[in-house]
């Protein structure tokens, strides 16, 4: 059983900065698609982490965590998909670092860093053109502040690809009870996201 418990122990770390699993039904429907299921089934596999283990030291102790994480978003629509629409997923490398304060709250940083995108192919705006050929770069010229993007938009074959990188701040305030249990928590973040091309942010 211990050899089976530590195959699994990567799956199981504890990140203060992190994306939840989501699922939720009949929301983000618009005129030109139905949603009527959306998941957002988000797994962090982490190759060091000892963020528990400093937070659980009587003295202020820092901690690190290297992880990777997969956050795919799957949609099942109320129409026909043909082709079958591709769901969009994240591939990000990360880590981030706890500072445990002297009133048994903490800080976080963390920076992530990877691949984001859809698989599909063809134009964002056109079922019949390759996406960043010459047409389909020429198709964007012809937009004006009158045109209608979301209309325009291809639901069918649509690729998008790119790289992202993130950099996020946490700050938790924590108020234990008598028997020091956590009774309420304030957690405060704030994110800066940039959208690059080349990998990992280079």
């Amino acid at each position: 059983m211990t050899a089976q418990n530590d195959s699994y122990k990567g799956f199981k770390d504890y990140y203060p900065i992190g994306v939840r699993p989501e699922l939720s039904v009949g929301v983000g429907n618009n005129p030109y698609e139905q949603i009527l299921i959306e998941a957002k089934p988000t797994v962090y596999y982490g190759f060091y982490n000892d963020l528990r283990q400093a937070l659980n030291n009587d003295t202020i102790t820092n901690g690190d965590a290297i992880y990777m994480t997969f956050q795919p978003e799957i949609r099942i629509y109320d129409e026909e998909s043909k082709p079958v629409k591709t769901p969009s997923y994240k591939i990000l490398f990360g880590w981030q670092k706890i500072f445990k304060t002297n009133a048994d709250n903490f800080f976080t940083a963390g920076i992530e860093s990877g691949h984001y995108s859809n698989g599909q192919s063809r134009s964002s705006f056109s079922d019949q053109l390759e996406d960043a050929s010459p047409e389909s770069v020429a198709l964007y010229d012809t937009f004006t502040d009158d045109t209608d993007l979301a209309a325009l938009l291809n639901r069918r074959t649509g690729n998008f690809s790119t790289n992202l990188t993130r950099v996020s701040l946490n700050y938790r305030l924590n108020t234990f009870d008598d028997l020091n249990v956590p009774e309420r928590i304030h957690s405060i973040t704030a994110t800066y996201q940039l959208y690059h091309n080349k990998f990992l942010g280079r």
